[in-house]
């Protein structure tokens, strides 16, 4: 059952990674800010999560799962950031401003 909420919190954390990648998209600009914007962000909240949150309420195990492993995870993607600068490289873009 954990599979179930992690999966669920992942999806909407892979959501909201997509809608504040469109808001935040600026094809004037060539460094990736919005997938910055949005690993800086997880990663305040994971640590926030982790000990403001959790201390102050009981979750279940599923829920602190969900949340930290599915909804924060799926949230900030080391990947995107990879893929970004692979295809930065590609384009010999060697100056972001």
């Amino acid at each position: 059952m954990a599979y179930f909420f992690v999966g669920m919190a992942g999806f909407l954390g892979a959501s909201f990674r997509y809608i504040i990648g469109i808001v935040l998209y600026d094809a004037d600009v060539y460094f990736p800010f919005s997938t910055l914007f949005v690993n800086l962000l997880g990663s305040f909240f994971l640590a926030w999560f982790t000990f403001e949150l959790f201390n102050k309420f009981s979750l279940s195990s599923k829920m602190e799962v969900a949340i930290g492993t599915g909804f924060v995870g799926s949230f900030t993607t080391f990947s995107t950031l990879s893929i970004e600068t692979v295809l930065m490289l590609e384009k010999g873009i060697t100056s972001w401003l």
